[in-house]
């Protein structure tokens, strides 16, 4: 009895370590490829579909939404870091901070308002602090939260942004530069890494402010999914 007694804490030590080298080997807040952590700096892209809802300055009620279809590329830059370095319309075509190179998104609803952009109408859309030449990029970092979502994506860039031009409803062209930090929610998918913007909870992606309709006026919401070109799976853990 005594014999058998003695090989208890024997026992427990040799299945504790069994059992802590079955655990994955994973740190909190990491990019992962098919379930292993990467290595090097793979690229990424994310096909999505986002409303940028504009709200009116004086009573936070809604502008306009404008809806656009894009990709996002970049890289995994770092063990929680993925890289935006360019946006792509869904023809290839790299968006750029001006010219002629614009993203076609189109009015989808408004308040009728002189100050909304025509509704039904196509709206140009440039990026800003976004040139991969200049190496101007969004990096977005993960968080594990203590709540839902259980992921975010946090951009980091405050300088990140959008311009639009737009028809007005009662005639006249307008211009809007929007930018400042914001988030998405992070969900792992057999398709990949899915991401939601959202300004309404539980997401509450934070408000662009906006040169014309002032701090915090622009919003976000939509979703897309971010894959290695690879073609592995891209999850969070």
């Amino acid at each position: 009895m005594s014999k058998i007694l003695a090989m208890g804490p024997v026992l427990i030590a040799v299945l504790a370590f069994f059992a802590l080298a079955a655990s994955p080997a994973f740190a909190e807040d990491e990019w992962l490829a098919n379930g292993v952590a990467i290595v090097g700096t793979p690229s990424v892209e994310g096909t999505a579909e986002l409303t940028l809802v504009d709200l009116v300055k004086s009573s936070s009620s809604i502008l306009e939404e404008i809806t656009c279809s894009l990709t996002l590329q970049g890289i995994i830059s770092s063990a929680k870091t993925l890289l935006v370095q360019d946006m792509v319309n869904l023809g290839g075509t790299i968006i750029g901070e001006s010219g002629t190179n614009f993203l076609d998104c189109r009015v989808s609803a408004n308040d009728k308002s002189a100050e909304a952009c025509r509704n039904g109408s196509l709206v140009e859309l440039w990026v800003d602090h976004l040139n991969l030449t200049t190496s101007l990029t969004w990096p977005m970092e993960i968080e594990l939260m203590t709540e839902e979502p259980k992921f975010l994506g946090k951009f980091l860039e405050e300088e990140m942004g959008y311009k639009i031009r737009c028809e007005v409803e009662l005639g006249g062209v307008i211009e809007e530069l929007c930018s400042g930090t914001t988030s998405v929610a992070l969900e792992n998918t057999i398709a990949g890494a899915a991401y939601t913007f959202n300004w309404e909870a539980p997401i509450s992606s934070r408000f662009a402010n906006c040169t014309g309709l002032g701090p915090e006026t622009g919003g976000l919401k939509g979703s897309g999914v971010f894959r290695l070109t690879s073609g592995q799976t891209l999850s969070v853990s």
